[in-house]
Parts: structure tokens; sequence; C-alpha cells
């Protein structure tokens, strides 16, 4: 049986993010701690469908969330820039992205966070 997640956030960002950018943060925090390694992480398609109910649409908030300062991305090399597979061969098992959801950021001012990812643009 899974334990209830746990978040140290005490901040007004999740209050203007979307319902799937939302879902997308809590993924990679609750599969770290379903896994139990502190660092960043790797959820299949198949999981990420089953346990979390993110589809491609949602998936892709990791880049807003990315651009936000919320989530580091390790984007392999293996995939384009929607984060499929290149040249895709079923006999074999491609490297995924790997995500950290960076809590430091939930600890700023929303307004602040948005803002600065906005005219960085």
């Amino acid at each position: 049986m899974r334990s209830h997640l746990r978040l140290d956030i005490d901040s007004t960002v999740l209050l203007v993010l979307e319902d799937g950018e939302v879902a997308f943060v809590m993924m990679p925090l609750d599969e770290r701690q379903r896994v139990d390694r502190a660092d960043r992480v790797k959820v299949g398609s198949d999981v990420r469908l089953s346990e979390y109910g993110i589809g491609r649409n949602s998936y892709a908030a990791h880049r807003a969330l990315a651009r936000f300062g919320l989530v580091s991305v390790d984007i392999s090399s293996d995939r384009d820039e929607n984060g499929r597979s290149r040249d895709f061969d079923p006999r074999f098992f491609r490297v995924l992205h790997r995500f950290l959801v960076n809590e430091g950021a939930f600890h700023e001012d929303a307004v602040e966070v948005l803002s600065k990812a906005l005219t960085l643009r």
C-alpha cells in the first residue's frame, strides 16, 4: 500500500498552474518517494498513464514547468522535442527523460516566478 505524499510546499505557485501542470508536478514527487530516490526519476508511459492518468498533453507540461524553474528535465538524446523516441525499434528500450521537482522554487512568489519566466523568453 502506498503512503501519502508529503510535500514541503508553501506557495501561491500551485494556484496559478493548470490542472495538468499540477498533476505533472505531483508525478515525479510521488515516483521519487515510491522508488525511494532523492534525485531525478524516470516515468515510463505505461506508469504515467495507468498510475497518474497523464496523457501526452499533460506530459508536455514539463516544458512550461521547466521554463518556470519548477522542474528540471534531463532530456535523452534518443528522443525528439516532443519526447518521442527517434528511430524507434521495439527490440531496444530507449532512455527516458529524467525529472526533478525544484521544491525550493515553490517557496517563491508565483507572480515573480511567472513574470521572470515570461520575460526571459
